[in-house]
């Protein structure tokens, strides 16, 4: 499979963010900063990852 450079960023986020489930928001937002993903507003307490399921 050929991957276009442009995209492995989010790909490989997608790949560890359902690998790997966040802990908390800031593991989220540096997690994102790491391969470039970087969000348009910064993420506060009051937003939460996504849970694993148990």
């Amino acid at each position: 499979m050929h991957l276009n450079p442009y995209g492995q960023g989010p790909l490989s986020l997608a790949v560890d963010l359902a690998n790997r489930p966040c802990s908390d928001t800031a593991d989220l937002e540096r997690r994102c900063a790491e391969v470039g993903f970087l969000l348009e507003r910064p993420v506060g307490s009051t937003t939460s990852p996504r849970s694993a399921p148990s």
